[in-house]
């Protein structure tokens, strides 16, 4: 069952990237940039674990796993400068300081760096079936979970204030559904919990995307109104 999921999960995601792009192309900014890049990263992280049994035990499927490390470690922080360029476009005045965007670049930078320092680098992989699916898995993932959860805080924080301001509720939402859809059944492997995280990643990203597009239209009005 797990292995059709994920096969659907990763056609879906093909779709949901070009609306991402659609977003990109609407508003023109390297947040929304970033939030396309992760969209289709998910392309590729449901697409390797679906053809699992396909390639079966060896060495390919060892390296494309490595690589959806690769691709998590360095792609998925960058949310976190979609975040702070949110609140920067949201009209708070502390996102656009030079120490604040310096802080979230080294946050970033830390971020891609010890994922790679810590996981990547004499990455220890374990061959599992999991729920019918054979896949490498980390055998010490601690620090995977702390990437998602740094740019999940950031996010919620972000939320909170969009909410306070704009009275805009998707961001808080997407990121509230994503802390219950990771956390509600951790440590559970099967088809079950792919639903949930997969839907949660999916009105997380989503939430990105409509933050990206609200903000680049109430934008465009704030400035119109003080011409």
């Amino acid at each position: 069952m797990s292995q059709i999921s994920y096969s659907i999960y990763a056609i879906f995601y093909i779709g949901f990237s070009a609306y991402a792009f659609w977003v990109w192309r609407q508003t023109k900014a390297w947040s929304s940039f970033f939030a396309f890049l992760v969209s289709a990263a998910l392309i590729y992280d449901n697409g390797i674990i679906a053809l699992g049994n396909t390639l079966g035990e060896g060495e390919l499927l060892r390296v494309l796993t490595v690589g959806r490390f690769c691709v998590h470690f360095t792609v998925v922080p960058l949310l976190i400068w979609t975040s702070l360029k949110q609140a920067e476009r949201a009209g708070y005045d502390w996102a656009k300081k030079p120490l604040v965007q310096w802080a979230f670049r080294i946050l970033i930078g830390v971020l891609i760096l010890s994922g790679f320092v810590t996981e990547v680098h004499g990455i220890a992989l374990e061959l599992m079936n999991v729920d019918g699916v054979l896949r490498y898995m980390l055998t010490d993932a601690i620090f995977t979970a702390i990437v998602p959860v740094a740019g999940a805080v950031v996010a919620l924080v972000i939320g909170i204030l969009l909410w306070r301001r704009s009275g805009w509720l998707w961001m808080f939402w997407g990121t509230l559904v994503i802390f219950i859809a990771e956390g509600a059944l951790r440590g559970t492997e099967n088809v079950v919990l792919l639903v949930v995280q997969n839907g949660g990643e999916i009105l997380y990203m989503l939430a990105y995307l409509q933050t990206e597009l609200f903000l680049t239209t109430e934008h465009t009005e704030r400035t119109e109104k003080n011409l």
